[in-house]
This record gives C-alpha cells, structure tokens and sequence, in this order.
C-alpha cells in the first residue's frame, strides 16, 4: 500500500510539473500575439482595389447622388469613385447625406478641377481634351481600370450581366449604329459616356498618337487603341456592356436613353427613371445639355 501511495503521490506531481510548463508556454504565447503590433497586417487580394470610377461634372444636378448611388451598387465593393468637381458644386455636394458617408469612408473621392464656363456647345470639346490630356489621367486615383460615366447614364438591375464580366476588355462602351458615325479601319465601339477604359494603354496611346480634335474622344480611343495592344470590345460584346440611342435587350447600363423605343426602354430598365426625361411621357428624342 505505501508502494502504491508513492507512486500515486509521484504521478501526482509530474501531472502537476507538465502542466505548469504548458500554461507557461501558452502564456509566452498568448502575450506575443497580443503584444507584437510591430507586424506588418496581411492585406488579401480581394482588398486591393484594381479600378475607380470617374465622374466630371461641375454642376449641383438634384440627381448627381442618385446616380453615383447607382454606380456604388454595381461596381465592387472595393472600388471607389473620383468624383472632379468644381468650387460652385463643393458645398452642394458635401450637403448630401448619402455622398458624405462615402466621403468619410473614402470610397468617395472628391477632386477640385478649374470650372468650365464656357458655352454648352462648346463643353463637348473641353471633355475631348481634358480626357485625352496625359496630366488629367495623372489627376485620376492610381488604379488600372476606369468607369468612366455621366449624368445622364445608369446601370440597369435587370440585365442578367454583371460589370465584372467586361474587365478584360482595355475599351468598351456602348456601340454606335452604322448611320451614327463614318469611321473606317476601326471600330464601331465605343460611347465614351459610359465607358470602361485601361489606364494603362489609355497613357500609352495618348503618348504615342496625340489627339487630334478633328474626332470625339470617344472615336479616338475605339479606333486607335489596338495601336498600343489595347483590347477593343467586339460589337456584340459592347451591347451587352450598355446601350446608347439603340437599346440592345439585356444592356447592362444606358447611356442618354431616346427614340422610339423609349417606353420600351423604361420597361427594361426602370433605373432609367433617374435620368432625363425620366420615364415621362413626353415625346423623345430629348435635349440634355452635357
């Protein structure tokens, strides 16, 4: 019997022994974790946002947030959109509720450019020179992919494509009817209203063929990016991207909606109700000054 009391008294204390050493380490253990704050946090990829969407607009425009709301829900959640602003609509834009949570979770980037003051007619060719000027593109928040859109252009929730299926692509915007444009020896995509572009080959091609004004910006980049090796969606690729005059069933966005079909339109795409004229019945085409 002692034999026995001995040798439970020794397992005892080796019990006792082995799980004091374990509580040491795991406490050792525990303080590094809590302690180490010199290491560097693991960032996924799924965090680092690869685009941004772009919008200029200068004026206070009642559905400017409506329409940024609109991008917000479409594009990933880890891209944000630049907003270039002038001084007049500053204080009308920090006024939104909406835009200001965004602002303050810098998922809504706001930067000051000088004010176009000129004539409406003339405000297509500031837009042409400012979007083929390299020092702008430099402006623009240092991502690879851009949604470049306007005011008068909306995603539309019930078309069965989702932006990420046009990432590849270094251009695509809604494609132009034949009778629209006279281009040879390029492509019939696309509106630059809505556009997606590659930051890249857009620096790329303004360095290596500078803009002419004889063409739209929008004509530029569809026919001369393949120069630089840019990827030129295909025509039956950009109806499915957005629709512009021509409405392609399932568009995944509008652009400047009009025509005969526009109660069709508005079938197809009740987001279309945020932009002029507003699903009204009033008859297209109508006038909207960029």
């Amino acid at each position: 019997m002692k034999r026995l009391a001995i040798v439970l008294i020794f397992v005892c204390i080796c019990i006792i022994i082995i799980s004091q050493i374990y509580v040491s380490k795991f406490n050792k253990t525990t303080t590094i974790i809590k302690t180490n704050t010199t290491r560097k946090p693991v960032i996924l990829e799924s965090n680092i946002s690869s685009g941004a969407g772009v919008i200029i607009e200068f004026r206070s425009n009642n559905y400017l947030v409506a329409i940024i709301l609109n991008v917000f829900h479409n594009i990933p959640s880890n891209w944000s959109i630049q907003l270039f602003h002038g001084s007049s609509n500053y204080e009308f834009i920090m006024n939104s509720t909406s835009l200001l949570y965004f602002i303050k979770i810098r998922r809504l980037i706001l930067t000051q450019l000088p004010e176009y003051t000129g004539a409406s007619s003339q405000r297509h060719s500031f837009l042409n020179r400012l979007l083929t000027n390299e020092s702008f593109w430099k402006r623009v928040i240092n991502v690879e992919k851009i949604l470049f859109f306007q005011l008068d252009t909306v995603f539309c929730s019930n078309s069965p494509y989702k932006f990420s299926d046009f990432l590849e692509w270094d251009y695509i915007g809604a494609p132009w009817p034949y009778s629209w444009i006279n281009m040879t020896g390029g492509s019939l995509v696309g509106n630059g209203g809505f556009s997606l572009r590659s930051r890249s080959k857009t620096l790329a091609l303004i360095k290596t063929k500078p803009y002419s004004l004889s063409i739209y910006e929008d004509l530029y980049f569809g026919k001369y990016m393949p120069l630089v090796g840019g990827k030129v969606a295909p025509f039956e690729i950009a109806q499915k991207f957005s629709s512009e005059g021509q409405h392609y069933i399932n568009s995944m966005a509008i652009h400047k909606p009009f025509g005969d079909n526009y109660g069709r339109i508005c079938q197809l795409c009740p987001e279309a109700n945020l932009i002029p004229p507003f699903c009204r019945s009033q008859p297209p085409p109508y006038l909207f000054s960029m």
